[in-house]
């Protein structure tokens, strides 16, 4: 079992946003929540329109990977 991880969502007025490359171009997507785990992994739960015809979904990732670029922060204490 061993530590929980840790959850933070972010008010819908305030998120930070990351960049997702998907089908060839930079989109857009405004993070839910951030995950941390006691073994130092980091995941971001994410609103993003995949292929640009907006159809939105919710998709996690793990932090840092190349295909992800921050785009900008928060006011909201993490």
């Amino acid at each position: 079992m061993g530590p929980r991880r840790r959850c933070g969502p972010w008010p819908p007025g305030d998120r930070s946003t990351l960049k997702v490359w998907s089908h060839g171009a930079w989109r857009y997507a405004p993070v839910r929540a951030r995950q941390d785990f006691p073994d130092g992994r980091v995941v971001y739960q994410v609103d993003i329109d995949l292929r640009g015809d907006t159809s939105v979904t919710t998709r996690s990732y793990a932090w840092p990977q190349p295909g992800l670029r921050r785009e900008h922060g928060t006011r909201t204490p993490g």
